[in-house]
């Protein structure tokens, strides 16, 4: 397979829809996927563009593969092109492969409560996983869809289709934080309250994701006591509010939710740590986070750290390395663009040396948990997650040179590294004293 990205500006279309079609005719190929990431936030500039692409690029693919042209995507809070960050654009990601077929669908739900979301999950799983699919991509309205549901009923009944559990990836659209309507798109149909899935299936194909957080844990252990799906009305037995003014002071709490972006909870004891933002403050007291907090879940708040963020890259890239990936596609949280800005590209441009990279900012990343001999995907915030993919082994690619050296870290973000690693590791100790106070005692 062989994937490239490209800037397309709907004003003057001709030139990349040239450049696509000789991307597509440059090799044999089974299948070609265009992921379609818009910045522009407009419906029907966005259909224009759609039926512009499909009328022109349909036909070339159906003579040169045999098979429809597929087209998926989603609006964004910015685009990731050959690993550098762009606002307001539109992204092409176009990827031509050779040993795999694809399968795709758009399917609408009529409700925003969580079991119309587990409904649309199940069926978008149902519309294209095959016995042979090794990787799945779901977009979803990121503003009337649950995603976390959707997601998980989806991984349910694909696992239950596929010969083995494929992996699932992607993301919840956005609309450059207006939180106003956001869209996902399938060939030249472009929907609200929806989402879009696609099977890649083939029995060479190989597909593997991974993850960076960089948020540390930090601070005590708490305990969610009362909430309802993502609405959280208590932890530890007093009021959310009262909460987070105890810890975070009343200054904080005068700006919530938008003050707390920098404070997600983590989930603790889990396979993969899993931040929540808060995106929402009730009347009624609770507070809505961008995923389900389930009674009973141990979290302490998170701190972003730029050191971490760059050790764990590392981890990633070699991994990646080692796998020989042909492909990568980014679903990276809008947070962490509003948090590091310019210094997030030290994450992604390393990456497009690896395999050429292109993706989204995203309102909550989709994303594939091995627990055991149990596959669940999940929904996770402030994350960027990576799925690579490959139909060969070991490759030689060759990125474009581009022009963004790497961005030096502030001497604030080394203050803040030490911080976090002086509070924690004094909290840790307190905490053995207490434990071994109470030995004494006994």
């Amino acid at each position: 397979m062989h994937s490239h990205s490209f800037i397309f500006q709907p004003n003057y279309p001709q030139s990349t829809i040239e450049n696509i079609t000789a991307t597509i005719r440059s090799q044999p190929a089974s299948a070609v996927l265009i992921q379609f990431f818009s910045g522009i936030i407009n419906k029907d500039v966005i259909e224009c563009c759609l039926n512009t692409l499909y009328d022109e690029l349909n036909p070339i693919c159906q003579k040169h593969t045999g098979q429809e042209l597929v087209i998926i995507g989603a609006t964004t809070t910015g685009e990731i092109y050959e690993g550098m960050l762009l606002e307001q654009q539109i992204v092409l990601s176009v990827s031509c492969f050779t040993k795999s077929t694809l399968t795709s669908t758009l399917i609408q739900t009529d409700s925003t409560h969580s079991n119309a979301s587990k409904a649309l999950g199940q069926q978008l799983a149902e519309a294209v996983v095959k016995e042979n699919s090794k990787a799945c991509i779901l977009l979803m309205d990121g503003l009337l869809v649950n995603g976390e549901d959707a997601a998980s009923a989806f991984t349910h009944r694909a696992n239950q289709i596929a010969q083995q559990p494929p992996i699932v990836s992607g993301g919840m659209a956005g609309d450059n934080y207006q939180f106003q309507e956001t869209y996902v798109f399938h060939r030249n149909k472009v929907s609200q309250a929806a989402g879009v899935a696609v099977s890649l299936n083939s029995t060479v194909l190989q597909a593997y994701n991974c993850y960076n957080l960089s948020w540390r844990p930090l601070g005590p252990t708490a305990t969610i006591t009362k909430s309802e799906g993502a609405i959280v009305y208590e932890i530890n037995q007093q009021p959310i509010i009262d909460f987070y003014c105890h810890y975070l002071s009343q200054e904080v709490v005068k700006g919530l939710p938008e003050s707390t972006i920098e404070f997600p909870l983590i989930i603790q004891g889990q396979n993969v740590p899993i931040a929540r933002s808060m995106v929402q403050v009730l009347d009624n007291g609770g507070c809505v986070f961008a995923g389900n907090m389930p009674e009973g879940s141990k979290v302490r708040f998170g701190i972003a750290d730029q050191h971490h963020m760059e050790a764990e890259n590392k981890i990633m890239r070699s991994d990646l390395i080692q796998k020989g990936v042909e492909a990568l596609f980014a679903y990276s949280c809008s947070a962490r663009k509003i948090f590091y800005g310019a210094e997030l590209q030290n994450e992604l441009l390393p990456l497009n040396n690896i395999a050429p990279l292109s993706g989204f900012f995203t309102y909550g990343e989709v994303y594939h948990l091995k627990q055991n001999d149990n596959c669940d995907a999940t929904l996770l915030n402030i994350t960027t997650t990576i799925l690579g993919l490959s139909e060969q082994a070991k490759h030689d690619y060759q990125p474009k040179p581009f022009n963004n050296p790497h961005v030096e870290s502030s001497r604030q973000s080394l203050s803040y590294h030490a911080l976090i690693n002086l509070a924690n590791t004094s909290y840790q100790e307190l905490e053995q004293e207490i434990a071994e106070l109470k030995k004494k005692q006994c």
